[in-house]
C-alpha cells in the first residue's frame, strides 16, 4: 500500500464539528441556489456521523435523513478491517506494515491502511466477491466511472490515479 502525500496539514481541520459546519454551509448554498427550504440528507459510513449530527444540530435545514452502513463502533470496525487485510494479503505483507487503530491524527497511517484495504478487495463488493481485483484494477474501474461522470474533470481523474 501507499498513500498520497498532502501539501496541507489536514489534522487540524478533521474534527466532527468542522465536518458538520462545512456540511451545514454546503446545505445553505444548496438551499439558496435551488430555492429549497430543507434538504434530504443521505449518509453512508462516515457520512452517517456527519448527517446525523447535522440533522441534530440544524433541524431547520433538514427534511429527512437516510443513513446506510451506520458507523456504530469505529474502533472495532478498524480492528476488523486490519484482520481482513492480514487474512487476505497473508504472506505478501508483514503484520507490522499494516497500521493498528486508532489512527488519531496520523492521516498517513489511515491512508496506508486504506491502500491495503483496497488491495485486499475490502472496499468494494465486486472485488471482495471475485477475489480478482487488484489495487490497479480497482483504480482502473473507478477511473472509468469518473471519466463518464459529468461532475469530474480529467484533472480530477489524474489526481485520483496519482494517489
Amino acid at each position: 500500500g501507499k498513500s498520497c502525500k498532502f501539501h496541507h496539514d489536514f489534522t487540524q481541520d478533521l474534527s466532527i464539528d468542522q465536518h458538520v459546519d462545512d456540511a451545514a454551509a454546503l446545505v445553505e448554498q444548496i438551499q439558496e441556489r435551488f430555492g429549497v427550504a430543507k434538504v434530504y440528507l443521505i449518509g453512508g459510513s462516515w457520512g452517517t456521523v456527519v448527517a446525523s449530527n447535522l440533522a441534530r444540530r440544524h433541524p431547520e435545514l433538514v427534511h429527512k435523513v437516510v443513513l446506510r452502513g451506520t458507523l456504530v463502533d469505529a474502533r472495532r470496525n478498524e480492528e476488523l478491517s486490519r484482520e481482513f487485510i492480514l487474512e487476505r494479503l497473508g504472506s505478501r505483507i508483514k503484520p507490522d506494515d499494516v497500521p493498528r487503530p486508532p489512527y488519531g491524527s496520523d492521516v498517513d497511517a489511515l491512508l496506508r491502511q486504506r491502500g491495503y484495504l483496497t488491495e485486499a478487495g475490502g472496499l468494494t463488493y465486486e472485488c471482495f466477491e471475485s477475489r480478482a481485483c487488484s489495487g490497479w484494477m480497482l483504480k482502473a474501474k473507478v477511473a472509468l466511472k469518473l471519466l463518464t461522470a459529468p461532475e469530474y474533470s480529467w484533472a480530477d481523474v489524474l489526481r485520483y490515479h496519482s494517489c
